[in-house]
């Protein structure tokens, strides 16, 4: 698997808060392993899904949100529950964190703050017939 977890710290108006991510390659990830990371309610919400393509990205992106969560690292994956809010955002059960999750067919992104700092990630592909459409939702100074 080609995986990265890293984590920064950043100043905001005199407190220290620490941002950590999680990304991960599906072309070279055990579809399996990602599918065990699951928990209970998580595999009752893959029932949903139409494509097992969208399953498996649903799985990337909850795999690298729980591998993003700070202090988790050696409880199993599977113990840990990512819902879903009433605007579609995830967040953690039991955990004052905003988690944002991202991914593109090949490959999954999640990032952890603290409430305080909410942070969004996106992912996308590069590909040049869409440098228009980028160019144009990128912010320039």
């Amino acid at each position: 698997m080609i995986c990265e977890t890293n984590s920064i710290e950043v100043q905001h108006e005199g407190q220290t808060f620490s941002l950590r991510w999680h990304c991960i390659s599906m072309l070279h990830t055990d579809h399996k392993l990602l599918l065990l990371a699951l928990s209970e309610k998580e595999l009752e919400m893959t029932k949903r899904f139409r494509h097992p393509s969208r399953t498996l990205q649903f799985a990337a992106g909850r795999y690298c949100a729980k591998r993003a969560i700070p202090g988790k690292e050696d409880e199993p994956l599977s113990g840990i529950t990512i819902g879903t809010g009433v605007w579609g955002q995830p967040y953690v059960h039991n955990a004052p964190l905003n988690i944002s999750i991202a991914h593109t067919h090949s490959k999954a992104i999640a990032i952890c703050t603290p409430p305080a700092l909410p942070v969004g990630v996106d992912i996308e592909e590069l590909d040049a017939k869409n440098d228009p459409l980028i160019q144009s939702q990128l912010t320039h100074l």
